[in-house]
């Protein structure tokens, strides 16, 4: 993700972007059903998945980040959202930064 990120800096191709995304969705999928231990065989899996509160916070997250991007309109705007999505006090599968395991 951070060689994608590093890429999209550089190019504002919007695959690089939407490819951090899904992998940003993909490591909390894999995070609950480890964390859970669900049985991949489970017809029910995807919405278990998707409705963990792990899963929803990050969807809502990415949601609010597109819908603040789409209001961007000079460098200034751009930086004060880089910031605000930059201060955050935990990691997308609950993790403390700067911790070793998961707020409870």
């Amino acid at each position: 993700m951070v060689r994608l990120l590093l890429q999209f800096a550089g190019d504002d191709e919007p695959s690089y972007a939407v490819r951090i995304t899904t992998f940003a969705r993909d490591t909390i999928d894999m995070y609950v059903q480890t964390v859970d231990k669900l049985d991949p065989a489970d017809p029910e899996l995807n919405e278990k998945i998707a409705q963990h509160p792990l899963m929803l916070q990050e969807t809502a997250k990415q949601e609010s980040d597109l819908s603040a991007l789409l209001t961007v309109k000079s460098p200034h705007q751009m930086r004060d959202f880089r910031e605000s999505a930059t201060r955050l006090q935990r990691s997308n599968i609950g993790l403390v930064l700067g911790a070793n395991r998961p707020e409870k």
